[in-house]
């Protein structure tokens, strides 16, 4: 359910090999140098904007702190015999 499926950057990146061997094969100064030398920017710049970032430390504290809030509160009100105000809870903590 959770599960992260990996960027699919394999494509772009067997591209990119290919033009950095276009540049190699080439003299520096030549039109297909350049030529091949913006190709890969630009390949490099979409493979960085492809790739998905970690989960940030911003996201996981608060997500973590809710569902302890909530585990807290039931399991006081299962020994403390009290109507539940977990699901309550949980909506004012997610806005």
């Amino acid at each position: 359910m959770f599960a992260r499926k990996p960027a699919s950057t394999a494509g772009l990146e067997a591209i990119r090999r290919e033009t950095v061997r276009v540049a190699l094969e080439n003299p520096v100064g030549s039109e297909e140098f350049k030529t091949a030398m913006k190709a890969t920017e630009k390949l490099s710049n979409l493979i960085v904007k492809e790739k998905r970032e970690p989960l940030s430390f911003n996201v996981v504290v608060p997500a973590v702190a809710t569902l302890l809030s909530v585990v807290i509160i039931t399991d006081y009100e299962k020994l403390n015999v009290v109507t539940t105000k977990a699901v309550q809870f949980l909506p004012k903590l997610l806005k």
